[in-house]
């Protein structure tokens, strides 16, 4: 028994990983605190209680031959775990790990790319009864500093010398840090170890410390830590409980989405150390699917090549990605000429008119519609990677109902999922597939008898606070009552501060964010993301990215921001400008130019009056005349992760652009 669970008089509790200790409430922001946890008598609450090591234990005991991890070697040659390999290595770095001096409730911090390692350290940590803890790869050397300090990181998992090359740096203000493993290379440098290492340590460790670590887990403590992209200021640790993790991954893929145990593909690519990516892995593991790696440029460019790769059966993408996937798709759909382009806008037009009819409670496959499938649509299928495919989702934030009708006019059924780092890797409402339950512009329905959903202070027009309530929310912010308090209340709901609206088949729409609602001068509150969309649909050929303005102003103004190219070796936006926006430009008599600067340089009438145009189409939707933008400015470059205006979620970090053109917002007031 450990030192702390004889301060703690833990000597009865002893029998885990799936006991359930003592607890008086269902929030908590210490770290070896427990929760009550909401089981109900039937429905998917009703589950019995599991630790994440049980899940991984019962999957591998079911299907200990089938593919586990897969990514592509460094010759190109696919390597692959079965799940079998895969408990077993989980196992070796979790014994090494606590040879290397993890503590039980410390952290294992991982700084890396997806790879097969991100996942056996992140289930490593939590086998040896310590938080596995992600670290985003675009974080500076001080923002990685605030997450392993307050986390109190014993051990920093990187992969390459740039991400060591940080920790290294700030290595001496943590005092808890007790070793650094390196994925790749081998370091010479003192108190970095490789990965090999690891495991030949963990090979040689008996099993007898790692025996008790799992004696003392329990199901309604915490597993992981996901920190929040601090775009407000100094990031939030979120714990989440094995029970919470397991319900969700365990519930929303196998009864909501109906997937089928031990023979699911999904390709890993969104960020693990977001909830996002961390869902999709805990959701493979629950589910028995064969979980295979991207490469490092898959969200910069290269996600289509991965999925050609891989054809995954089930794929999770963010607004977006989805969003430049359509932008390739529509670009080289203009290279189409003659019989060819009217035989792809016929198959289109078919499967659009499909599936919103299947939106409208109606199944009308046509026979036009399946010739449309099988001599057009199977073949994008195919180019796309996604042939196999039995299922899309899109979260994270609002996908904008043009796109989505994009994908359904490409015969590929886009759910919206509506969750965040609070839920657990779990899903808060989404469309729901096995019922054929979806709808344009909303975020789907509640998931009954596993979650709970109402609004809050609803407004004169139905406008409220989304709050959620159920077994698989968050425990609460780590060293942080003020905050787990403000965010569930004593009743058990979850705050979201998203803006919503339900309609009377109870879907939810977002309508806006409660700490990005804009308070103008007049006292006037206003979302700004819908009046971002639609000028982003007013303009789509133009524009790549748009901010509103206006808080304690008296009136609207945004910045905009053109499409630009990729560079196809950095995978960073450019200044060169898109073949859509020259096309643009050449029907504005507008002299051929290459990139923004050029552009910006000289002041064009037309075009000046074609975003006008394009503004005033926005601005007849507003909701009332405070809701209108009146000015409007070009930035000279694209927003991006690597420049700050993005969080590595790909979430406009609004005050971030604010200050960084503060002169500019200036100019317009």
């Amino acid at each position: 028994m450990s030192v702390l669970a004889q301060k703690r008089g833990l000597s009865t509790y002893l029998s885990g990983p799936d006991q359930i200790l003592p607890a008086t409430d269902f929030r908590a922001w210490e770290p070896e605190a427990a929760v009550n946890i909401r089981r109900k008598d039937s429905g998917p609450q009703s589950l019995v209680p599991r630790s994440i090591p049980t899940m991984l234990r019962d999957t591998v005991e079911k299907i200990p031959n089938n593919i586990a991890l897969g990514a592509k070697g460094k010759d190109g040659n696919r390597v692959t775990w079965t799940y079998s390999n895969y408990i077993e290595d989980v196992l070796m770095a979790s014994k090494g790990f606590i040879a290397l001096g993890l503590e039980p409730l410390h952290s294992v911090c991982i700084l890396a790319g997806n790879n097969p390692e991100w996942v056996i350290s992140n289930l490593a940590a939590v086998h040896a009864r310590g938080f596995g803890t992600g670290i985003y790869q675009t974080n500076s050397a001080n923002a990685c500093q605030y997450v392993a300090d307050h986390s109190r990181a014993n051990i920093i998992v990187v992969d390459d010398e740039a991400q060591l090359q940080k920790i290294l740096a700030i290595k001496h203000k943590l005092p808890k840090l007790k070793q650094i493993v390196q994925f790749k290379g081998n370091s010479q440098t003192e108190g970095v170890i490789s990965w090999d290492h690891l495991m030949k340590l963990g090979k040689s460790e008996s099993d007898v410390s790692l025996n008790a670590r799992l004696k003392e887990m329990a199901a309604n403590q915490c597993a992981c830590l996901v920190y929040t992209s601090g775009t407000t200021g100094n990031p939030k640790g979120a714990m989440l409980s094995h029970d919470a993790i397991v319900l969700n991954s365990t519930i929303v893929p196998m009864e909501y989405y109906k997937w089928t145990f031990g023979e699911e593909k999904q390709v890993s690519y969104l960020p693990l150390s977001h909830v996002a990516g961390l869902a999709e892995m805990y959701w493979s593991i629950a589910a028995g699917a064969s979980y295979y790696f991207a490469d490092e440029n898959a969200l910069k460019g290269s996600l289509i090549e991965n999925l050609k790769e891989f054809r995954p059966t089930r794929l999770l993408g963010m607004p977006r990605v989805w969003e430049k996937v359509e932008e390739g798709m529509r670009l080289a759909a203009r290279n189409n000429t003659g019989l060819k382009r009217i035989i792809a806008d016929w198959a289109k037009a078919q499967a659009l008119k499909h599936h919103l009819a299947l939106d409208a409670g109606t199944d009308q496959t046509t026979l036009q519609y399946k010739l449309a499938k099988k001599l057009v649509l199977s073949h994008v299928h195919k180019a796309l990677g996604l042939d196999e495919h039995r299922g899309l989702l899109t979260g994270g934030a609002p996908t904008s109902d043009e796109t989505i009708r994009y994908f359904y006019s490409l015969d590929l059924r886009i759910y919206n999922g509506y969750a965040s780092t609070e839920s657990s890797c779990g899903l808060q409402t989404t469309g729901q597939p096995a019922l054929g339950m979806s709808k344009i512009g909303n975020v789907g329905k509640t998931l009954e008898g596993y979650m709970e959903n109402k609004l809050f202070e609803v407004d004169a027009e139905g406008a409220g606070e989304i709050c959620t309530r159920g077994r698989g929310i968050f425990m609460g912010y780590l060293y942080d009552r003020e905050k787990t308090l403000q965010t569930i209340d004593d009743d058990g709901w979850y705050h979201t501060g998203d803006i919503g609206k339900q309609d009377s088949d109870g879907f939810f729409r977002i309508v806006g964010r409660a700490k990005e609602i804009i308070i103008t001068s007049g006292g006037e509150n206003i979302a700004p993301a819908n009046i971002e969309d639609q000028i982003k649909l007013s303009l789509p050929t133009l524009l790549s990215n748009v901010m509103v303005v206006g808080e304690k102003r008296k009136f609207l103004t945004c910045l905009l921001t053109l499409k630009t190219e990729v560079d196809p070796v950095t995978m960073q936006p450019t200044d060169t400008l898109t073949e859509e926006v020259l096309e643009v430009l050449d029907q504005l008599n507008i002299p051929r130019v290459q990139t923004v600067q050029q552009l910006l340089s000289v002041e064009h009438a037309a075009l000046e009056e074609y975003i006008e145009k394009g503004m005033e189409k926005a601005n007849s939707n507003a909701i009332s005349n405070a809701a209108k933008v009146q000015k409007w400015r070009i930035l000279p470059r694209e927003f991006s992760v690597s420049t700050g205006e993005l969080s590595p979620s790909l979430k406009l970090k609004r005050f971030f652009v604010a200050q960084l053109y503060n002169h500019t917002i200036e100019e317009m007031y």
